[in-house]
């Protein structure tokens, strides 16, 4: 290792590497299905003085399952992915219509599954970036709406401007939990 400067800086300049780009490792396991509870401060944040009081503020629910859910609601956010696969041709992705599912508890809980997706080159399961704006919003207006918050409908089309989703490659397809399933069935 070379030596460090007084300011913290190696007296040989930055590295760097030369080559592809290598790929991240996530930082997270991969799965076909994730729950970000990290992000409750930010939903609390956003609906903290905005027509729902405090004592109404819903909690976290690390282990809620739609079958005891009280509401439930399938929409889509924005994410990124990157293949893993070493060997694949197709690095990244970008996706608006990623699918998550909405629960709400009775006992004024919440939770919000998102579903992965998968490498069109290689099939391999993607590492998922979440935008977590496109999160907060979503599951925000989705509380507020439960709540009885009086909200204006949100004009929203992720198909405009980008591919048609590809339901072969989207996680929440399969378990009938993506509202662009094309075999979507309402009794899910």
């Amino acid at each position: 290792m070379p030596p460090k400067s007084k300011k913290g800086k190696s007296k040989t300049g930055p590295i760097t590497q030369a080559g592809p780009r290598p790929r991240a490792t996530p930082p997270h396991t991969l799965s076909a299905a994730y729950i970000f509870p990290g992000l409750h401060y930010k939903i609390i944040t956003a609906l903290s003085g905005d027509c729902v009081a405090d004592s109404a503020l819903p909690y976290f629910n690390l282990a809620g399952t739609d079958r005891e859910a009280t509401d439930t609601y399938d929409t889509t956010i924005q994410a990124d992915f990157q293949c893993i696969n070493q060997s694949c041709s197709e690095f990244e992705w970008s996706s608006k219509i990623v699918g998550i599912e909405i629960l709400k508890f009775g006992d004024n809980t919440y939770n919000a599954t998102i579903f992965n997706q998968r490498c069109k080159a290689c099939d391999a399961l993607g590492y998922l970036r979440l935008e977590e704006d496109s999160y907060v919003a979503r599951v925000v207006y989705r509380l507020k709406k439960w709540a009885g918050v009086k909200m204006e409908e949100q004009p929203y089309n992720p198909c405009r401007g980008g591919p048609v989703h590809a339901s072969e490659l989207c996680e929440g397809c399969k378990v009938g939990k993506c509202k662009y399933a094309t075999n979507f069935e309402e009794d899910y």
